[in-house]
């Protein structure tokens, strides 16, 4: 295993809440999105912190994909949305997006960047029920 790669197998084990995840702190890491627990009703999922990452994924498919990085444009405007977003997002900027590689929620989080300023765009703990 990589010094960027996580991986908890499993994080439940009160049937059927087996949860096999993978994650990444680099866009290079990904894992390959294949289950080593034996129940076959546990759902998979990725936890990234760049949005973007979902575009190196390649034949594997996830129940769930959560990101982060974006802090949702931290500043939004009306029908334009955010002005400035980080490296890493593209249009994943904030929310749910459906993907090739499966579902991405991408939350803006609790923190900023750049400037300790929000506007149109509330700090955010996303609770994820499975």
């Amino acid at each position: 295993m990589s010094g960027h790669e996580i991986e908890w197998n499993p994080v439940l084990t009160k049937p059927p809440a087996a949860v096999t995840s993978k994650g990444t702190s680099g866009p290079l890491l990904l894992g390959d999105g294949r289950s080593t627990l034996a129940a076959p009703y546990a759902k998979r999922i990725l936890l990234t912190h760049y949005p973007l990452d979902i575009k190196n994924i390649k034949g594997s498919r996830f129940d769930l994909i959560l990101s982060g990085h974006s802090h949702g444009g931290q500043v939004r405007l009306p029908i334009i949305g955010a002005l400035i977003v980080p490296f890493g997002v593209n249009g994943y900027q904030l929310g749910i997006y459906q993907t090739p590689a499966g579902p991405l929620h991408v939350s803006a989080g609790l923190g900023t960047f750049f400037l300790p300023v929000r506007f149109l765009c509330r700090p955010e703990i996303t609770l994820i029920e499975l």
